[in-house]
């Protein structure tokens, strides 16, 4: 499947507001609902940006969080 990065720009204390919308928006593409019947299935991982942190150190936890929940069944979301 397809893969997005989202990059949310906000400080530490910030971050159950984005977790809250990482959630939301899970929420809404999976009530879409396919000719088919079936819903969509979307997989998110996400990582917060530390000050030492490169793109690909973030990058690279974001991934691997995105791939735990593949490891464990799709079709839900981690925070790294």
């Amino acid at each position: 499947g397809d893969e997005f990065a989202f990059l949310m720009i906000e400080d530490a204390s910030e971050r159950p507001k984005w977790q809250e919308r990482v959630r939301k928006i899970h929420k809404s593409l999976s009530r879409i609902e396919l000719p088919d019947g079936s819903h969509v299935g979307c997989s998110f991982g996400t990582a917060q940006a530390n000050r030492e942190d490169c793109f690909e150190n973030l990058y690279e936890r974001a991934d691997k969080a995105l791939y735990d929940v593949k490891r464990y069944g799709k079709n839900g979301y981690r925070f790294g």
